[in-house]
């Protein structure tokens, strides 16, 4: 059998389709859950960065143009580390994405 062929038959099989069909929308979903973790831990941060300047939530959800809820949220979870916030970040992001999933677990 020669190699070409072999190609045209793996791509002509249907169970093939299927199977590379489901690992792309996993690739897709966890490529999706990255980004949003990406987003809420640069969020996190700069939410943390401002707490520790002294800033209200008002002023940072202004600023980052946030909910005061969201800011308040992350605020709350931040202030189990109050001296040390920055370097819980990643555990700050998996809590909150926790509460985005679950929002009764806040």
């Amino acid at each position: 059998m020669q190699p070409q062929s072999a190609i045209n038959l793996v791509k002509d099989d249907e169970e093939v389709k299927i199977a590379a069909m489901k690992y792309n929308e996993i690739l897709l979903a966890e490529r999706r859950e990255g980004r949003e973790e990406g987003e809420w831990k640069k969020l996190i941060t700069l939410v943390c960065r401002k707490l520790m300047k002294g800033e209200g939530i008002a002023t940072i959800s202004d600023m980052l143009e946030e909910t005061p809820e969201t800011v308040r949220m992350i605020a709350d979870i931040a202030a189990k580390h109050p001296d040390d916030m920055l370097n819980h970040i990643d555990e700050y992001v998996a809590e909150v994405l926790q509460i985005v999933k679950d929002p009764q677990s806040f």
